[in-house]
């Protein structure tokens, strides 16, 4: 025991206070595209393989999210939280807007409809997609 304790010592200083599990183990978020640069490398982050929290390196659980159903009388409600953002962009606003929130375990409530009249103009921005057929993309 004595031995442990001083190699941590050594390893994390004497303040038994500041020994944090996110420090032995620092986790990692690459950019979507593994493009190197970009992203958060050598975040301290509580869990490992065998917890709820699970995170080892850059594999892990990522995308969180809580689903509380509804009925009749109470609409579906949903909270989320993915630590990297959705467009994978640098230049966009929000990206890693979320990774402070993900690392201490918190979620944002996510806007869930069931019919699309229900969509508000809350959206900052919308991407719209329309199909086409092989033929229009073969003339282009």
């Amino acid at each position: 025991m004595n031995q442990t304790t001083e190699t941590l010592r050594l390893d994390f200083g004497n303040e038994i206070e500041s020994w944090q599990w996110g420090r032995t183990r620092p986790s990692d978020f690459p950019h979507i595209a593994r493009i190197p640069g970009l992203g958060e490398m050598g975040r301290s982050i509580d869990g490992s393989t065998h917890t709820v929290n699970v995170n080892r390196g850059d594999h892990g659980a990522a995308w969180r999210m809580v689903v509380e159903l509804g009925d009749e009388t109470q609409p579906t409600r949903g909270w989320v939280n993915l630590p990297g953002g959705q467009s994978g962009n640098p230049f966009d606003p929000s990206y890693l807007e979320f990774l402070d929130d993900w690392a201490e375990g918190g979620f944002r409530q996510a806007q869930i409809h069931s019919e699309p009249d229900q969509l508000t103009d809350s959206a900052p921005s919308r991407l719209y997609l329309y199909p086409t057929t092989d033929k229009e993309i073969i003339q282009k």
